[in-house]
């Protein structure tokens, strides 16, 4: 990949959350994180950590941290979304915090901090869906990057001093920006997904309102939200409920479960919609009784997070 490739690849990476081909939905993000509202983050990365280039040979100056000491948080309407590395994800997809550094493309230098999100603190802003598969995409990634002046950075090698006041704006991009952004589907496994949610918070911050302070691999900014995205995409319930069927039949113990599912759907259809949630929730509740017994527990964990895709797509009351 050329240099210049590479500059745009980065600038769409960090201002387009994934793809929103999707329909409009309301939802957590948007009921307690408002434009304008004050962002206050912090970030860190410890040199005594520092790994060495991860691939050269494909793509230079990219470094990932997996020690307890590197970071990066955002506060944002009262929430803080915090980044994990290490042990905390499984080994395949291990978090940690990237730091990315492009020397002297185009116009500018341009360095961004990346952190693999804590699932915890992404939790609240998931509604009831599952935590999509982390062996190909994370649950959530907070962001801040740095247009700098071109003369900023020497080469693509990791950073040891960062200098807010080189920040400049380029084109339609602020001098320092960033995101939050989230991914879940229903069920976990993205390729048998009936339900995706994508959400992201996009901020803006002025030079002057980052410090940097310890050997300069810390540091704290303000800003602002400039913009929220919030999108979910389901398969209409009568698919979905007819899917559910088809996966449900000859499970369990006799028919039942596949009898609630019929009676769920008919309920739907009759517009009682009180009937058919009651219904699902039965389901439901007859499917954890079952899991290990007469139902092996993979098969009971799907159907549980089918029933609540199919709970979602109709507005069930989540409680």
């Amino acid at each position: 990949m050329n240099t210049l490739a590479r500059v745009r690849s980065f600038l769409l990476r960090v201002t387009v959350l994934l793809t929103f081909a999707l329909a409009a939905s309301a939802g957590p993000i948007s009921d307690s994180i408002q434009v304008g509202d004050r962002v206050t983050g912090s970030f860190r990365y410890a040199l005594s950590h520092a790994p060495g280039d991860t691939d050269p040979l494909l793509f230079s100056g990219e470094y990932r941290f997996t020690d307890a000491n590197s970071f990066i948080q955002v506060t944002i309407g009262g929430h803080t979304f915090s980044s994990a590395v290490g042990a905390t994800f499984i080994p395949s997809r291990p978090g940690h915090l990237s730091v990315l550094v492009t020397n002297r493309v185009a116009a500018f230098d341009f360095l961004q901090i990346r952190g693999i999100g804590d699932e915890a603190s992404f939790a609240p802003f998931l509604s009831f869906f599952s935590r999509q598969d982390p062996a190909f995409v994370p649950l959530g990634t907070i962001l801040i990057n740095f247009i700098l002046d071109p003369n900023a950075l020497f080469s693509d090698a990791l950073p040891t001093v960062i200098d807010p006041s080189a920040a400049m704006p380029f084109d339609s991009f602020p001098a320092i920006y960033g995101q939050v952004e989230g991914l879940s589907t229903q069920p976990p496994d993205e390729a048998e997904a009936a339900a995706t949610r994508e959400w992201a918070i996009f901020y803006e911050v002025e030079p002057r309102d980052v410090s940097i302070e310890n050997n300069v691999v810390s540091g704290r900014f303000v800003g602002r939200v400039t913009e929220l995205a919030d999108h979910t995409q389901l398969l209409p319930p009568n698919e979905m409920f007819d899917a559910l069927l088809e996966q449900v039949t000859g499970v369990g113990p006799g028919r039942s479960l596949q009898r609630k599912i019929q009676h769920a759907r008919a309920y739907f259809v009759a517009s009682d919609l009180t009937a058919a949630c009651a219904m699902l929730s039965g389901f439901s509740a007859e499917v954890r009784a079952q899991s290990g017994k007469s139902i092996p527990r993979a098969t009971a964990n799907k159907l549980s997070a089918e029933a609540a895709a199919v709970g979602l797509a109709i507005e069930c009351d989540e409680s």
